[in-house]
């Protein structure tokens, strides 16, 4: 028996690495733009690795005067820029594989070039740079999770950070807005998206900081207006009792059938555009806007919020903050209740810092540029 399987088995092995030798075999392209500046094809192949999903797969590609010095790089063709993968299978041929991302490619203008799949990719020149905003990166209190397989990491190999967003979640981005060279602003919508309609997403800098605020109807939480913690459009104690109206029913507020809007809900442009000056002695008179875009490193998220939040005696806006490694913070500004012939003091109030594995709370806006400086080195 063993005589027999000894040979059994070296026929097998050479099988497998006979397949592993020409794990992708090309079958066809289609050019399906061709502009002045660049074009886009799709290229379909027979993906023949064992243990892996058989049949037909496709990429999309772009070619320019960019990328003419791109070397070869299987799949990806000499001269070529690989943009991503394409389900292809049952296609009969490239042209049919290509009807597949005509509404995940957006050609602005001769240059500019838009890919829309999980991600939200932006070339400004014609593919030879991509920046990118990636919703995988919004805080986990933002995004309806799904249950993920135990084949996803950390428990097993797969990479499962667009699981939320396949599908029907998939983000739509739309109102897309370039207002210059590394300047774009969009809407993104997805089933996925935790308490809010939409998000406005923005960029001044060619990605280097990605702007984010809600919108939509979930402003504040009917029972943080029930419990006093935040105003309805009219004062909380009031909206309580029924004596006078939210933007929507009161009882229905009450009950919690309802969400209310917070009477004096935030502007993120109001808190966009505040002086440093004001939120801490010794800062320059710059906003702190641009302030965050000078000490947050290249390719950082920050989290505009929309309504306050409480914390301690006063109320705060918490500005939410990330990186491409994976460190975050949070950013408390305490907003004094406005009168109506005064905006309400403004000051900082606290802050903390993740990196790694490690927290800190921040005394200062001074020690929080320190923190990022000191991950930045």
């Amino acid at each position: 028996m063993k005589k027999v399987a000894f040979p059994v088995c070296i026929i097998t092995l050479f099988i497998l690495l006979a397949a592993c030798g020409n794990p992708n075999q090309r079958l066809d392209e289609y050019v399906f733009y061709g502009g002045p500046q660049f074009k886009l094809k799709v290229v379909r192949y027979y993906r023949n690795i064992p243990f892996d999903q058989l049949g037909e797969h496709a990429v999309v590609m772009c070619q320019s005067a960019s990328t003419t010095r791109l070397p070869a790089a299987d799949p990806q063709d000499a001269g070529w820029r690989m943009l991503g993968p394409l389900e292809a299978r049952g296609s009969n041929n490239a042209q049919q594989a290509a009807l597949g991302v005509k509404d995940d490619y957006e050609v602005l203008d001769d240059h500019t070039l838009i890919g829309k799949t999980q991600v939200f990719n932006i070339s400004f020149d014609a593919c030879g740079h991509f920046i990118n905003w990636d919703p995988g990166r919004l805080p986990q209190a933002m995004i309806n999770p799904l249950a993920k397989p135990d084949s996803c990491a950390p428990n097993g190999p797969a990479d499962c950070r667009y699981f939320d967003f396949e599908g029907e979640r998939k983000p739509r981005y739309e109102q897309i807005r370039v207002a210059g060279k590394g300047q774009v602003s969009f809407v993104a919508s997805s089933p996925a998206f935790r308490g809010v309609e939409l998000l406005r997403v923005r960029t001044r800098n060619n990605g280097a900081v990605w702007h984010v605020e809600a919108a939509g109807p979930d402003k504040v939480n009917c029972r943080q207006a029930r419990e006093g913690t935040l105003g309805c459009k009219v004062n909380c104690r009031q909206a309580r009792e029924g004596t006078l109206g939210c933007k929507v029913n009161c009882r229905q507020a009450r009950e919690g059938e309802l969400e209310c809007v917070d009477r004096q809900a935030l502007r993120p442009d109001t808190l966009r555009s505040l002086s440093m000056s004001l939120l801490e002695n010794g800062m320059k008179g710059i906003s702190l806007m641009d302030w965050l875009e000078s000490v947050l490193p290249s390719g950082s998220m920050v989290i505009w919020p929309d309504t306050f939040s409480a914390c301690s005696d006063r109320r705060c806006a918490e500005i939410r903050f990330n990186d491409s490694k994976g460190n975050s913070g949070t950013l408390s500004i305490a907003v004094d209740a406005a009168s109506e012939n005064s905006p309400g003091a403004i000051s900082f109030h606290s802050a903390v810092y993740r990196s790694g594995d490690k927290s800190r709370t921040v005394s200062s806006l001074a020690s929080l540029r320190e923190n990022l400086a000191a991950d930045t080195r």
